[in-house]
């Protein structure tokens, strides 16, 4: 950030130099070619320029703390800068003169020179003014957009945990009266995704061969629970573990599918993962349950906000008598 802005600055004092010696030495170039008097106006424009600047940015500075701590409507902010730059500049005028008078040993400049080189001077700081105001505006909503995304993220991430947790507590009700020995892996398993959650707690993109451990151990809970009654085949090419998706996205979508679908000996839920291009897809077969499982209701909704916060490409769902299909990009 530093860096950034004192690259900012260095390319506006630049600038500044080329614009005041440019209109300078074109103003006067048939006078400096007929009489060679040229050493006390380009000196004063150095000055007043190096004085402007210097002076510029600290005044500038000095506005951005005192606006960060007390915020003020823009249109009051725009007025404020140019009033200040418009004083900025009439001081400015004044010093410049004085030291280049003293300099050159001449005597002080006369009103009318005031008059014209203050006028400029104001102009010139206005504008100078009204582009860093400009600048910082546009840095200020670029900055606070930013942070609404990621304030909107976080939110997003903070409803995985209860959903994913409300829909544990849910299965592990059912194995408990049917297998208290499987009950007991279920909780050793279910705190591995839980350590998974908190190891990646401050990530909003992990690995996809680092999700998949985790689904590969939620699959296999649910095999011993539902046996034949749930028949998953998972194809995923080398290239594509290494690949990114949003934490959770995937494990969600294997838990929705196993909460929400029919799981029996004659229609048995069929899940297939894979990747295809730069998509993962997700499908299973679409038999809903006659009687739903309690939900929050969160689920597919929240994988794809929080793709539209991270990816250009939507994720893709597509649902039909037989099949219901997810596509999430990969990053």
């Amino acid at each position: 950030m530093i860096y950034a802005r004192a690259k900012a600055y260095l390319t506006i004092v630049l600038l500044a130099y080329v614009v005041v010696l440019g209109v300078n030495i074109v103003n006067n170039f048939a006078y400096y070619r007929e009489t060679g008097d040229w050493q006390y106006s380009v000196t004063f424009c150095l000055i007043a320029t190096t004085l402007g600047c210097v002076g510029a940015i600290t005044l500038y500075e000095s506005v951005i703390k005192k606006v960060t701590r007390r915020p003020v409507k823009p249109a009051l902010s725009l007025l404020y800068t140019l009033l200040f730059s418009g004083i900025f500049g009439c001081l400015l005028i004044v010093v410049a003169l004085k030291i280049a008078s003293l300099l050159f040993h001449s005597p002080d400049a006369s009103s009318q020179q005031y008059i014209e080189s203050g006028t400029y001077s104001v102009l010139f700081c206005m504008i100078f003014g009204l582009a860093g105001w400009g600048m910082e505006s546009l840095y200020q909503w670029k900055k606070n957009a930013e942070e609404n995304a990621r304030s909107q993220y976080e939110i997003l991430k903070g409803q995985v945990n209860p959903h994913f947790f409300f829909n544990s507590l849910n299965t592990l009700s059912t194995i408990i009266p049917l297998d208290a020995d499987l009950a007991v892996d279920f909780v050793q398993q279910l705190s591995k995704v839980f350590r998974y959650s908190l190891q990646h707690e401050n990530e909003n993109i992990v690995a996809l061969q680092s999700e998949l451990k985790i689904v590969d151990s939620y699959l296999f809970l649910n095999k011993q629970r539902f046996g034949d009654k749930l028949q998953v085949d998972i194809n995923i090419s080398a290239s594509a573990k290494q690949k990114g998706i949003v934490v959770q996205s995937l494990l969600m979508l294997v838990e929705n599918a196993i909460k929400h679908n029919e799981l029996s000996t004659p229609n048995p839920l069929q899940l297939d993962i894979h990747d295809e291009g730069s998509m993962l897809i997700v499908e299973n077969t679409n038999r809903q349950k006659t009687i739903p499982d309690s939900s929050t209701g969160i689920g597919l909704d929240n994988i794809v906000n929080r793709y539209k916060q991270v990816s250009n490409v939507p994720v893709s769902i597509n649902s039909n008598n037989d099949k219901f299909i997810v596509k999430l990009p990969l990053l």
